[in-house]
């Protein structure tokens, strides 16, 4: 597992449950809103249509004092 996520171009804030847009891959293929679509699940990775990496995503919650 590396993470890639300063690589990426992702939907920040638009996480839908189990799911999350990608705009830019590694590769910089460049995706619409919701046309290509990262799951919350290794086993099941999303696959670029350009170069075929495997990309899944992870989510952190942080507590912030104000």
């Amino acid at each position: 597992m590396k993470d890639v996520t300063d690589l990426v171009s992702v939907g920040t804030g638009e996480v839908d449950g189990e799911h999350l847009p990608i705009y830019r891959c590694i590769c910089g293929t460049q995706f619409e809103s919701w046309n290509a679509v990262l799951g919350l699940y290794p086993e099941d990775p999303w696959v670029c249509p350009n170069c075929g990496v495997r990309l899944y995503f992870k989510m952190d919650i942080k507590v912030v004092e104000v």
